[in-house]
Formats: C-alpha cells, sequence, structure tokens
C-alpha cells in the first residue's frame, strides 16, 4: 500500500492542465490525489445550461472564479453566483448550472470521489472530439460513472430560464 512519502507534490500552473475537446480543463487528476478527488477549470459559455442531471456515487463542490454562474440542486432555490462563490452539490441530487449573462464565466469543480468521473470526463471528451455518440452510447457511459441524466428536469430548466442545454463549454 502507497504512504503519504510515495505520492508525488503537483502543482497546477494556470493554462496547463490536461485540455478536453469539452472545453474544460483537467488540472488536478485522480492518480494525484490517491483518487480521493479530480479537479477541472472549465470556461462556461453564455447561454449554457448544463443537462440536469446527478451522481450516484460523487459530490461536487464548484467556486466561480470569474462571471456569473446560476445553480440548482434538487430541493433548494436556484442561486445565482459571482466570483468567489461556492456550492456544493451532494450525492445523489439532481443539479444544473447555467451562465444567463453575455459574458463567459470561469468555473473550477472539484468531484469525489475521482476515478469514475475522471474516466466519464476523458469518454465525454472522446465522444465529443470525433463523430459524436448516440444517445444510448452516452448515457451507457454515464452509467458506468454513476450519472444519471433527468431529461424532463432539463427540459423544465431549459424552459424556466430560456436557455439551451444543446450548448457546449467554451465553444
Amino acid at each position: 500500500m502507497p504512504t503519504a512519502a510515495d505520492t508525488p507534490f503537483v502543482a497546477y500552473i494556470a493554462g496547463e492542465g490536461e485540455r478536453l475537446s469539452s472545453g474544460a480543463t483537467i488540472v488536478g487528476r485522480a492518480e494525484w490525489t490517491e483518487g480521493a478527488f479530480i479537479t477541472i477549470a472549465a470556461d462556461v459559455a453564455p447561454g449554457f445550461l448544463s443537462p440536469v442531471h446527478k451522481h450516484l456515487r460523487q459530490s461536487q463542490t464548484s467556486v466561480v472564479l470569474s462571471g456569473d454562474l446560476g445553480f440548482w440542486v434538487e430541493g433548494e432555490e436556484d442561486v445565482v453566483l459571482g466570483p468567489g462563490g461556492y456550492v456544493f452539490r451532494p450525492t445523489g441530487r439532481h443539479h444544473a448550472f447555467w451562465n444567463a449573462t453575455d459574458q463567459p464565466a470561469r468555473v473550477l469543480e472539484i468531484t469525489s470521489p475521482a476515478t469514475e468521473f475522471q474516466q466519464w470526463m476523458l469518454d465525454l471528451s472522446e465522444m465529443m472530439s470525433g463523430e459524436g455518440a448516440g444517445k444510448d452510447e452516452v448515457a451507457e457511459r454515464a452509467a458506468r460513472a454513476g450519472i444519471v441524466f433527468a431529461p424532463e428536469l432539463t427540459q423544465q430548466l431549459t424552459e424556466r430560464l430560456g436557455l439551451s442545454s444543446s450548448a457546449v463549454f467554451g465553444r
């Protein structure tokens, strides 16, 4: 079993990291934290709305770095956060986030545990960079990571906010 002395020191330098075709960047890999968490930085385009989903095995924290982002967590009121704002999305609760402004925003997301979610992000990037993937393949890969989409809740949020969930990070 590895010890703390076996764990390498890793520092992130702004602008570096593993850029994904979704526009997100892995700035802290699961392997660096012994699977404890993954850290992702993402530019969120104006008009973006994430599909409503829940994680069966992970919790997430988001910190807004720039711009304004809206967050919805099942059972809670919507909240719009500016730079320095923080939101926690617990395991098993549907959630979504969006950028309703005409300016890009930037967010840092920390997901724990990391390994399955990291594989999902890599799978998503692969699907987005190639010829794409059908709904069944996306759902199958998401299920492996314990992610369940809620299209009916996405539609409700889309209508309420007047945004489209077809927007893509950083595009």
